[in-house]
């Protein structure tokens, strides 16, 4: 299980990747506040598979599950390191072959295809 590091009161920009109302967010645009004591302004787009790419506007101060995720969710991956080249090219032809026997039924791919 991976854990996420939560920055409520970290410096907003755009491309970051924020949790609110229970969802994750990327955060597309920041309006800062015109006065001291005002809201920022936050537009984003939804990272769910559910809501992909629905658009939300909120005032940042004024929500309650408003955290940032950490400057970059790539750096995660880059820590693990990568797969082998043989490794990944075996799961590349994986997805291949569902691909191809999913969409046509009269080729034949994979020894124990199942149509579910």
């Amino acid at each position: 299980m991976t854990t996420i590091t939560t920055q409520p009161h970290a410096k907003l920009k755009p491309g970051a990747v924020v949790r609110c109302r229970t969802r994750r967010y990327l955060v597309e645009d920041v309006q800062a506040p015109p006065e001291s004591g005002g809201d920022t302004v936050v537009s984003m787009a939804c990272m769910e598979d559910d809501a992909i790419g629905h658009r939300l506007t909120v005032f940042r101060e004024r929500e309650i599950d408003f955290a940032v995720l950490g400057e970059g969710s790539w750096e995660g991956v880059a820590q693990r390191g990568f797969d082998q080249p043989r490794q990944f090219a075996a799961y590349l032809n994986t997805l291949r072959w569902n691909c191809v026997t999913a969409t046509d039924a009269h080729l034949f791919q994979a020894p124990y295809r199942a149509g579910i």
